[in-house]
Formats: structure tokens, C-alpha cells, sequence
């Protein structure tokens, strides 16, 4: 039958196979040659060709013409040769049960229903749906629905993070199923409006994800390229018209149930029909749009085969010809599709990758993961590298084939040589030893005899305190003591009552022992010194009279004749640094020169908690942390292990705990090296052995 014009302009034609429900779409050539099939012979037909047509047919066109349509199915197999060809095609078609749930698993479609009954017989019900004036009705509900929703989208976002929950993931697989199923519907309600055939349409498992789907491959009949742009874009149309009907009525509607399924549906319909059913590099409604609207059929598969040969003869002029004469532009614009389609694959397959990964148990998980790269990314790349090999003899070296050899030496190179001899540790500065004074109990300043740098001794009184409470406490013990002391004069003196005097021995001894801790804690009002230093972090409201709880430091002691440095080393560099390795800290204050340390101490466990806050994510620091809640234990993310490092030299310890880096003199070692170190660690960490 007639075929859409090509991108040239010329003819093209479609064949139908209705057994297969298979569409070939060939060209202007080819239909010539085929016209002439009678000719008799080769040579017969490239004459007939020439004369009667304007363009030629040689030898080697008329050879891929011949496998073009063996490989299609469109000629009579009546000769043995024929039929081993045919058997060899069964043969390669057949596959293990184990390669078929390998490479199955991805995506399996299940035809549900054959609907074509269905459509003609309620077409007429949607018929409105098509005209133009019901669809500008809806276009300027939804432009009166996104300005609502703008004034109020503080609200529309609350609604939003309202829903991460049990019940709001509830909502939305609902909300996502009944979109999905109006979505498939405007896909073949169009494609019967024009006349095409739905033979089924079902459910295809994406990754064990369930997606409807629709089978519209009669569209192939259609020559007006304006009405598979229509069938294409039906869907996400139909989407669009939910989206702005509900985001009007979201604005009006009461809170309750009805709001909230509004709410759902213009949310997931406006992300899902920009954000996934418009991406061209997933063969969804976006692939075919894109593919209508340039005029290329079968867009992935030609993009892909005249990306490869661009790159091979880039690289290495091997001096072919392109796979199909295509004018420039659309070649750029091939070329572009293919080269994003390429990357937007290995982000989806490493994704997918450790989607699997995580959806089963770790065993399985990690061997469906390997298989996932090792097929999809690694196998591509393997036999392109064969192809290359294969056409070595052919390789011409240029200007880009040097360039491209130079890169891929020099990235063997930074890969395999130990080029890497020093460790980053993320590290704390601090003194050696330092102190925080606290008042012993809640008092009152009544003398403060240090200020902020001066040096003091271990021993000496740095503030003096003032406690009634306590005196009043020491006044009542002592006129308890001698009360009692008196009482037992007397009851000796009678010889009375013995009894009596051991009970009062007893409590004589009990207030003897509270007037001793009374008068220690008088004692500790003196606040001395308990390190040599210099006071530091002396608060300016500290002045005699205040009154000060025992939350509330007063002063810290720093020790400032030497320092040292506390860091963390991830397990992958834990081996690379030794005791006694020569270091050099960088702080994150650039007033503050460089300081020469040494390797003090490595623990061999790992931290469980981050004592140093500094180096936490949550508080600007550059190790992940897991934390609930402000107060609670900073646990790494991933395994560290804490270092100490101790100063070289007479190095002044600062005033405060000083964030920065250590730099590590450690062994040499490659990436490679590092990359192995931590796959196989990975793969013993999960694999639980």
C-alpha cells in the first residue's frame, strides 16, 4: 500500500504481512526494483532499472536488497539452500531457559484484551473530545487552574509533602493506574478514529513494573504523518486535559476526599507526561513523536548504526560508507538522538542496575546487578571493540586516531600506575589537653582573678564563689551537732537509758560527715586550676555578683605547649598509612600557616560514633552521617576509622578546635588497585560472608 513521502520527498510503500501484524516500510529504489522482479536475471534487472528509471542498480545494491528481504520474510523459500537459511534463523532464534529469564525479566508483554469491538461501539460517546472547541475549553481551564494554584502554592507544596506516607503511596498507585488506563484509551480511540485495527492491548512488566499498554501497530497504514503525530500524542493529550480539569477544581473544591484525588491527579499527571512519556530516548510516546516528526522510521536502531560508523571513522577511517545516504542536517540531528540515547542508557541501566539490586535478596540481587551491567553496558562496549579489531588492517592513522590512542594510553596509565602516594584525612586541630570550668554549685561570683590569655598553674584560684545556701546548710548541721551533743551529755550523766545513746552516737557520727562534705563543697567555692594553661573562652559577662548555675562554663584551660590533630581515614586508604608517617595539616583558616605532624596512633576498629561535630554533613563537614534528630549520635555512613597525629616541633596548640585537612605520606597505589580494593570489599560487606 502507499507509504508516507520520505524525508527527500520521494515515494515510499508499506508492505503488510497479516499473519506476523508486521509492517515494511521500503523506498523509491526498491519498490523499482521490485517491480521489475521479472526480469530474468541480475543482469536483466539492473538493465531494466537503468533504462526505465532514473536512477541505477548496482551488484552490491542489489545484493542488500536480496538480504533485506530474506531477513524481512518477503520471499519463497523453495530451495534446500533457502530452507538451511530458514532453519539456521530458527536456530539463532532460540535461546535457554536461563538466557530467556535473563534478558526476559526486563520487560514482558501480556495481552489482555482485543478491544476493537469496544472502541467502534462507544466512539461516538467520545466524539466531543476531538473538537476544537472542547479542547480550548480545557485549555483555558487549565491556564485559570495554574494561576490559582500559584497564589496558593505554599499550600499546593504542603499537600504535596503531606502525602509521604503509607496511605499517600496508596493514593498514588491508584491515581497512577486510572491515568495509565486513560491514557491507553486516548491512544486507541485515536488510532480507530483513523481507521487503524487494535488487536490487543494489556500489561508489559518493566522490570517486574507493571505499564499498560496499546498495540497500535496499524498506524503503519496511515500516510499522513499528521495523524500518527495524533495517535503519538493522544495519550499524554488526554493526560493534559485530566491535569488542567483537576488543577482547576483543586482551587475550589472543599478539603476532603474529592481534593485530595484532584490533587493527585494533576500532580502525577503533569509530571508524568513532561517529565517520562515526553523522554526520546525511551522508546514511549515521546520516541514516536519525535520519530513521526522527523520522518524517520525505526529512528534508534538508524541513529545507532550511523553513530557507530561516524565514530569509527573518526577515529580510524576505515573508509566506508555510511550505512544510508542521509542529507547533513539530519544527520546532525541523528547523530545528537543517538549520542544522548547512549548516555541516558548507562545512567538507566546502572539505575535499573541497583534497583534490582536492592529488590531482592542480596545474593540474587547482586547477580541479576552483574548481569545487568555486564549485558547491557559492558557486552555493547565488548563487541564494538571486536568490530574494531576485526577491522584493523583497514585503520588509516590520522590526527584522531593518535589523539584517541594518546587517551586511551595515558587513561591505562593514570589507571594502573601507583601514581597516588598521599592520603587526604579530614582532621581536627586541637591542644593536647584542655579543660572546662564549671561552678561546683549554684552560686554567686564574688571574685573573678583571670582574664582571657592568662597563663595560670596547675592549683591556682581562678574565681571565687559565693553560696548562702550552702553556709545556711553548714549553720544547721553545726546546730544540729551540738544539739545532739548536748542531749547525749546529759542521758550520760543520768546513766539512763543506754539504748538511747547509741541511737544518738549514731546520728552525732551521720552530722559529723554532712558538715565535712558541707564544708568540701565551701572549699571547692575556691575554683582552682586542674591543668597548667591559659584561660581561654572567658565570657565578658562574668563579673562579680552573677549568679551562675553548674550548666554554665566559666572559662576553659588550654594547654597550650603542644597540640594534636584527630581524623578520620576511610577503609579504602586504611591500608595506604602507617604509625609514625610523616603528615602536614591544612587548616580551613587561611590566617593559619601549614603544620608539620606525624602519624601518632591508628585505631583498627571502626568509629561508631563521630566524636569531632566539625567533621559531621550535617554540621558543613565532609563526612555522611546518619542522624534522626538534632542531639543524636553522629554514626557514620560509611566505615572510618579515627587517626591521631602529633605535632612536630614546638607548635603553639590554638584556642579553639581547628577544622581542616591532613595530607598523608602514604604507599603509592594505582586506581585500579583502589577500585578492585573496594569492589571486593563491597562484595563482602553485602554478600555476608
Amino acid at each position: 500500500m502507499p507509504g508516507p513521502p520520505a524525508a527527500d520527498g520521494s515515494p515510499t510503500w508499506t508492505i503488510f504481512d497479516p499473519v506476523r501484524n508486521r509492517y515494511t516500510r521500503i523506498g523509491w529504489h526498491a519498490f523499482e526494483a521490485l517491480s521489475r522482479w521479472a526480469s530474468g536475471s541480475p543482469e536483466d534487472l539492473m538493465q531494466a532499472v537503468e533504462e526505465e528509471t532514473s536512477g541505477t542498480l548496482g551488484p552490491i545494491e542489489l545484493a542488500g536488497l536480496i538480504r533485506f528481504l530474506e531477513r524481512s520474510g518477503l520471499t519463497i523459500a523453495d530451495q534446500p539452500a533457502d530452507l538451511r537459511r530458514l532453519e539456521a534463523q530458527l536456530e539463532g532464534a532460540k535461546s535457554s531457559m536461563a538466557s530467556f529469564l535473563l534478558h526476559r525479566y526486563l520487560f514482558v508483554r501480556i495481552p489482555l484484551v482485543r478491544p476493537d469491538r469496544f472502541l467502534r461501539a462507544t466512539a461516538s460517546l467520545i466524539q466531543p473530545v476531538f473538537e476544537r472547541w472542547f479542547i480550548g475549553l480545557i485549555a483555558l481551564m487549565g491556564l485559570i487552574g495554574l494561576l490559582l494554584v500559584l497564589r496558593q502554592w505554599d499550600a499546593f507544596l504542603s499537600t504535596f509533602w503531606r502525602f509521604f506516607s503509607i496511605e499517600g503511596a496508596i493514593f498514588f498507585a491508584v491515581t497512577l493506574a486510572g491515568l495509565k488506563v486513560v491514557h491507553e484509551m486516548g491512544h486507541a480511540y485515536t488510532a480507530q478514529r483513523y481507521g487503524c485495527r487494535i488487536p490487543s492491548m494489556g500489561v508489559a512488566l518493566l522490570v517486574f513494573w507493571p505499564v499498560l499498554y496499546t498495540d497500535t501497530t496499524d498506524a503503519w497504514r496511515l500516510t499522513s504523518r499528521r495523524q500518527r503525530l495524533h495517535i503519538g500524542m493522544a495519550g499524554m493529550a488526554v493526560e493534559l486535559l485530566l491535569a488542567c480539569v483537576a488543577t482547576l477544581l483543586w482551587s475550589f473544591l472543599p478539603e476532603g476526599f474529592m481534593k485530595t484525588a484532584a490533587f493527585f491527579v494533576a500532580s502525577i499527571a503533569w509530571v508524568m507526561t513532561l517529565v517520562m512519556n515526553l523522554n526520546p530516548c525511551m522508546k514511549f510516546d515521546g520516541y514516536y513523536l519525535l520519530s513521526d516528526w522527523l520522518g524517520v522510521e525505526n529512528l534508534q536502531d538508524r541513529a545507532f548504526a550511523l553513530a557507530k560508523w561516524r565514530m569509527r571513522e573518526t577515529f580510524f577511517g576505515f573508509g566506508e560508507a555510511p550505512p544510508e545516504h542521509i542529507r547533513p542536517s539530519m544527520q546532525r540531528w541523528m547523530l545528537i538522538y543517538a549520542y544522548a540515547t547512549w548516555l541516558w542508557r548507562v545512567i538507566l541501566f546502572v539505575g535499573i542496575a541497583f534497583l534490582v539490586y536492592h529488590a531482592f535478596f542480596k545474593v540474587l540481587g547482586m547477580f541479576l546487578m552483574a548481569v545487568e551491567i555486564g549485558w547491557f553496558l559492558f557486552r555493547p562496549a565488548w563487541r564494538e571493540l571486536k568490530e574494531w579489531w576485526r577491522r584493523r588492517d583497514k585503520m588509516q592513522w590520522n590526527i584522531n586516531t593518535i589523539t584517541f590512542a594518546g587517551v586511551v594510553i595515558g587513561g591505562l596509565v593514570l589507571l594502573a600506575v601507583p601514581w597516588k602516594g598521599f592520603v587526604s584525612v579530614p582532621a581536627v586541630l586541637t591542644a593536647r589537653a584542655d579543660t572546662t570550668v564549671f561552678a561546683p554549685v549554684p552560686a554567686r561570683l564574688s571574685d573573678v582573678r583571670v582574664s582571657n590569655g592568662d597563663a595560670v598553674a596547675a592549683g591556682d584560684v581562678l574565681f571565687l564563689l559565693d553560696a548562702p545556701q550552702i553556709d545556711y546548710e553548714v549553720g544547721q548541721v553545726e546546730q544540729r551537732i551540738r544539739m545532739v551533743a548536748y542531749e547525749q551529755q546529759l542521758r550520760s550523766a543520768s546513766g539512763q537509758n543506754l539504748q538511747t545513746l547509741v541511737v544518738l552516737d549514731e546520728e552525732l557520727a551521720a552530722g559529723l560527715s554532712e558538715l565535712e562534705g558541707l564544708k568540701d563543697v565551701q572549699g571547692d567555692l575556691q575554683v582552682r586550676a586542674e591543668i597548667s594553661g591559659v584561660v581561654h573562652a572567658l565570657p565578658s559577662f562574668i563579673k562579680p555578683g552573677l549568679w551562675v548555675s553548674v550548666d554554665l562554663p566559666l572559662a576553659t584551660l588550654v594547654d597550650a605547649g603542644s597540640a594534636r590533630a584527630t581524623g578520620y581515614v576511610a577503609s579504602d586508604d586504611l591500608g595506604s598509612i602507617a604509625v609514625g608517617a610523616s603528615a602536614r595539616f591544612y587548616p580551613d583558616d587561611p590566617r593559619m600557616a601549614p603544620i608539620d605532624m606525624s602519624v601518632e596512633a591508628i585505631e583498627t576498629v571502626n568509629a561508631d560514633v563521630l566524636s569531632e561535630p566539625y567533621l559531621a554533613s550535617v554540621y558543613g563537614g565532609v563526612i555522611g552521617v546518619d542522624t534522626q534528630a538534632p542531639g543524636d549520635p553522629l554514626v557514620p555512613h560509611d566505615p572510618v576509622y579515627r587517626v591521631f597525629f602529633a605535632t612536630l616541633g614546638d607548635t603553639m596548640a590554638p584556642a579553639w578546635e581547628t577544622p581542616g585537612k591532613v595530607r598523608v605520606e602514604g604507599q603509592s597505589r594505582s586506581l585500579l588497585d583502589r577500585l578492585w580494593r573496594k569492589v571486593v570489599s563491597v562484595l563482602i560487606r553485602e554478600s555476608g560472608f
